[in-house]
């Protein structure tokens, strides 16, 4: 990952932060969740701040706060650099997964809580996932799992792989 493509992620999040008074948390989000394509791009974080232009200049600092978190934090969830369509297409899989058995909106609050962590660090808002992911009105039922996420874990196990019916 390049240098412009971090100052858009960086942008992204800032500005998905921004709207809900968490923009300093989002920096540092970034800074954790991209510590070593920030470190493998080559580029100082005061650069790839610039670059994004919106994102104040002293936020710099708050990027570096994250990239030494990394050493001793995970975004939540595990996954790894999915994107606005990787959530969409993995909310679409597990919707259908569910939609037989009468467990779509089921399905969907298990999608927000067990990608929380991911659609935070995307930027990424609930309603583009649902749009893209085409599957109707349900952005507030993601939102609904991504709050039970503070709450509840996801017992292993109990989860339903792509293509196969929900218990």
């Amino acid at each position: 990952m390049d240098a412009q493509e971090l100052a858009n992620r960086l942008r992204k999040m800032y500005e998905d932060g921004r709207g809900r008074g968490r923009a300093v948390h989002m920096a540092i989000l970034f800074g954790i969740r991209y510590a070593g394509e920030i470190e493998a791009c080559g580029a100082s974080v005061a650069d790839i701040v610039q670059e994004a232009g919106t994102v104040p200049d002293n936020y710099a600092t708050e990027v570096q706060k994250g990239r030494v978190l990394a050493e001793y934090v995970t975004v939540r969830d595990g996954s790894d650099g999915m994107d606005l369509q990787d959530l969409a297409k993995r909310l679409r899989d597990m919707y259908t997964a569910g939609r037989d058995q009468g467990k779509a909106v089921a399905m969907v609050h298990l999608f927000g809580i067990m990608y929380a962590g991911e659609i935070e660090a995307s930027g990424a808002s609930n309603e583009d996932i649902v749009r893209i992911a085409d599957i109707g009105a349900y952005a507030t039922e993601v939102q609904k799992g991504r709050v039970l996420a503070e709450y509840v874990t996801v017992r292993p196990g109990s989860v339903p792989e792509a293509g196969h019916a929900v218990r």
